[in-house]
């Protein structure tokens, strides 16, 4: 074989150097499979083997949309001797009116493909004069390192195929596979960098996961980590039946699936589940061989945006709180009724804390906004959602470490989750004193606070301020903005003002907590009715209207000049 430079190549370096790619820590192993390949044209021989990489459909570039370009599946495979490679694609044969690379790279970081040493191969046809090469990034662009004859390539129906000498490209043992395409004088059609990363030898991890009624959850990834998921390694999505695998390195790992939308992981822990990463069980991984029966059943609810405090109060009251939510892990809505028949914290020694009142809250309508100070804009909810809570009152004092909150539920059934307290911080109760409203011309309600500056100098905090709605006493619901501590003002859209009306409540109250920025603690306003505020200057020049005035005033405040 002789050592040529391939021209072809030069002309995807600027592109190709200049690609960096971002995917989130979760990586799919692909165990390369031993294989007799031939490279005739004919894919027979690559039956059985499973692809590397699925590719979208007709995700080509736009201006490069030829036919014979759409990369459907990748494949790999080995003996002793060749890599050899598959591309199927899914608009036609693979070209050969205009010279055309099909293209595969070895990446040693996933997400970057211009690491200087990382090798790889193109494919070219052109008939008569089509040929295989290998080339490597290097610090000035890229250099060739072999090419072979058109015999090291094969095309059939939709498909070409091709092989290179390991001892030329080198090992891609746990390196990242990426694709491309790419015709002569145009560009790229077809680019793929992804998380998948080739594995030689390894074992896998199988298993099945079913919702609480133990009927299969579909299209769903379960991934292997170490403990507490450093690194995460994914399995094909669930079949039919919820079954899965993991494609993995020998050792042990730690199996745990995430509920969409929630965020909550659960890992599996000695045939159960727990939420609590600490609390999961190994799974050891051996040369060649499964480890099945890895099976992981989810509740039918969870513990939902959960947390202990320390409060203070502006009447004088003292004391620190547990609050969560109960949520369906199907349906992904809170619950909404009472179904817990008993509670039970513990501190960070494991001592069971003696509440001063503990029960349910009952369900209500909320809604949300925050100010975002990097661009200045604010940003609400278009409408309520339906949530409830349940709450622990306690007077025992705090302690740093992890607070243990177990219930049960009218069926029996337990659960638990975990809440880590810093410490409690000192931070300043503000005077519902300082408070003014006003309705603007639009119905918007707008309001003002003090915030004494100095005395919050050494304490991150954020403000979130509300509108509670009431029917004779009772709470119906509340619209809640979350704003620097230090802007001193926030405002609720008319819209949803208007629905707290049609949901039934007859009075408005405006209420203001500072938090620490670990939420570990939170001091409160007394809540007022928002009619009975002071006359408020937010209505800086009198008109009734949030206008420019008011926007310099808000600024000012911001930069601490008022």
């Amino acid at each position: 074989m002789k050592k040529i430079l391939l021209p072809y190549f030069s002309m995807l370096v600027l592109f190709l150097i200049s690609q960096n790619y971002t995917f989130a820590e979760s990586y799919k192993n692909y165990i390369i499979p031993s294989a007799n390949i031939t490279i005739d044209g004919n894919k027979l021989d690559w039956n059985g083997i499973q692809p590397a990489f699925r590719d979208k459909v007709n995700d080509q570039s736009y201006d490069a949309d030829f036919d014979g370009t759409d990369l459907e599946n990748f494949y790999v495979a080995k003996d002793n001797t060749f890599f050899y490679f598959l591309m199927e694609l899914y608009d036609g044969n693979p070209k050969s009116d205009i010279g055309t690379q099909y293209l595969f790279r070895a990446n040693t970081i996933y997400n970057n493909s211009g690491t200087i040493g990382d090798r790889f191969l193109s494919a070219y046809t052109n008939p008569p004069n089509s040929w295989v090469g290998i080339a490597e990034n290097v610090t000035d662009g890229i250099k060739s390192i072999v090419s072979y004859p058109a015999s090291y390539l094969g095309i059939g129906d939709k498909f070409i195929e091709w092989q290179v000498l390991q001892s030329d490209f080198g090992s891609v043992n746990q390196k990242f596979i990426q694709t491309w395409i790419h015709s002569d004088g145009n560009n790229v059609s077809d680019y793929d960098i992804t998380n998948i990363r080739l594995i030689y030898e390894g074992g896998t991890i199988s298993g099945q996961l079913t919702n609480s009624d133990s009927q299969p959850i579909q299209n769903a990834i379960v991934k292997a980590s170490g403990k507490c998921g450093e690194i995460f390694y994914e399995s094909l999505p669930t079949d039919i039946n919820g079954n899965f695998t993991i494609n993995l390195d020998t050792g042990n790992y730690f199996i745990s699936y995430e509920v969409p939308e929630s965020g909550v992981r659960y890992w599996y822990s000695n045939g159960n589940i727990t939420p609590v990463c600490n609390n999961a069980s190994s799974v050891n991984v051996t040369l060649n061989n499964n480890t099945p029966n890895i099976n992981l059943s989810l509740p039918e609810m969870q513990i939902e945006f959960w947390y202990v405090q320390h409060r203070k109060y502006e009447d004088g009251r003292e004391f620190s709180k547990a609050a969560f939510a109960m949520k369906n892990v199907i349906n992904n809505n809170y619950i909404l009724d009472n179904i817990l028949v008993s509670m039970e914290l513990y501190d960070p020694e494991g001592n069971k804390i003696q509440p001063s009142f503990s029960g349910f809250g009952g369900s209500y309508k909320t809604a949300s906004g925050r100010y975002d100070s990097n661009n200045g804009r604010w940003y609400f909810d278009n409408s309520h959602s339906d949530t409830s809570y349940y709450s622990i009152n306690f007077d025992t004092s705090m302690k740093t470490g992890n607070y243990r909150l177990v219930v049960t539920d009218s069926s029996g059934n337990q659960y638990e989750a975990y809440y880590y307290f810093n410490s409690v911080q000192n931070i300043p109760v503000l005077s519902s004193k300082t408070v003014c409203a006003f309705k603007d011309g639009d119905g918007n309600l707008v309001w003002k606070w003090e915030i004494p500056s100095e005395k919050f100098s050494d304490v991150n905090t954020t403000v979130r301020t509300w509108v509670s709605a009431y029917a004779n006493e009772s709470f119906i619901g509340d619209i809640f903005i979350t704003v620097p501590t230090h802007l001193g003002w926030a405002f609720a859209p008319a819209n949803l003002l208007q629905a707290l009306e049609q949901f039934g409540g007859e009075t408005l109250k405006i209420g203001i907590h500072v938090r620490s920025n670990d939420n570990n603690n939170r001091n409160y306003t007394t809540e007022i009715n928002w009619e009975n505020a002071n006359a408020c200057a937010c209505d800086v020049n009198g008109d009734q209207k949030t206008g420019l005035v008011e926007a310099i005033y808000s600024l000012q405040v911001v930069a601490g000049t008022r």
